[in-house]
């Protein structure tokens, strides 16, 4: 399982050459289905650049690796800028537990790298809570509702340290 800030900032390779040829800038992720849609790469000036995470992309922890730089698609800016909005307001989510208590904020969450499926939540207790008994990790399957303004999950997950 790789996090989805590890992936961040990790090279993509193109499959037979030496040099990486750009870098992960951002993991997009289907949120409706915990699946991993791709790989947005740094911004170019009239257009985004987005690596599907389909069937050409292979994810290691060196990086991503993509058969031919024909996969890369060119996607409009305002995309990338619903996208990138998108994904860092759902970083910030409170998640309760079916009791209604607070158990921290969205920071992250693990994706199998073969599958492209997001596996885990990493749920942030602040940095004294994080620091003093580490985030939570809550498997997908103990989310209730994930919607609105909050995350609802079934039952706290176990420390991430």
């Amino acid at each position: 399982m790789i996090s989805g800030w590890h992936i961040t900032h990790l090279p993509i390779w193109v499959a037979g050459r030496e040099r990486p040829w750009r870098i992960v800038e951002d993991v997009v992720v289907n949120w409706e289905d915990f699946s991993v849609e791709g790989f947005l790469l740094p911004r170019r000036p009239f257009y985004a650049l987005f690596v599907p995470g389909g069937a050409g992309a292979r994810v290691s922890n060196l990086g991503v690796e993509i058969a031919t730089r024909s996969m890369v698609e060119r996607r409009p800016r305002h995309w990338r800028r619903d996208v990138v909005a998108r994904q860092k307001h759902l970083k910030k989510t409170p998640v309760v537990d079916t009791l209604g208590i607070l158990q921290g904020r969205l920071r992250d969450f693990l994706f199998d790298e073969k599958s492209l499926r997001v596996t885990h939540l990493v749920i942030s207790r602040g940095v004294l809570g994080d620091l003093l008994t580490g985030a939570l990790v809550v498997p997908v399957q103990e989310v209730l509702e994930m919607g609105g303004n909050r995350i609802k999950i079934y039952a706290p997950g176990e420390p991430f340290l």
